[in-house]
């Protein structure tokens, strides 16, 4: 099993895998309501897809993006983390974090921010076990969702 970053000519797998993840929690991956058309644009610009997958079948993806607020150029968001209903409970998402936050670092960004919604549970201890904490103390980027925790990870080394 190996995590790869999506490109250009995945976009049909990339429709699919968003379709089952809004197939299977609609409000955990409902449209987000930006902030201004310029911060969509920034945030669409920046992200990147991973997929997990064994033999050719995508058991996971996860997208990160830069913050599009410009004040904190050191900052990414990780935006979704969806796990197929079949391989959940076995470190999955924590493996594709993982990859993530190594692209992210790469990347340059220094932390990694996202907010899930209060009351997924399972979601908030998949994100626990991989590093993540409550971003208490820290101002959250305003215009975030509702109802939501934010939470944090450090990628320094």
């Amino acid at each position: 099993m190996t995590a790869r970053r999506l490109g250009p000519g995945d976009a049909a797998l990339w429709a699919h895998l968003w379709t089952a993840a809004q197939a299977d929690a609609p409000t955990a991956f409902a449209p987000r309501r930006e902030r201004s058309p310029t911060a969509a644009a920034a945030r669409r610009a920046s992200a990147r897809a991973f997929v997990w997958e064994e033999a050719g079948s995508p058991l996971a993806w996860g997208l990160w993006c830069r913050d599009p607020d410009r004040a904190h150029p050191r900052r990414g968001w990780i935006e979704g983390v969806f796990v197929a209903p079949e391989a959940r409970g076995c470190g999955l998402a924590a493996r594709l974090i993982d990859a993530m936050a190594a692209d992210a670092a790469a990347a340059g960004i220094e932390e990694l921010w996202l907010e899930v919604g209060e009351a997924n549970h399972a979601a908030r201890a998949a994100y626990a076990r991989a590093g993540f904490a409550p971003a208490s103390g820290a101002a959250a980027p305003p215009g975030r969702g509702t109802g939501e925790v934010a939470l944090r990870r450090s990628l320094a080394a």
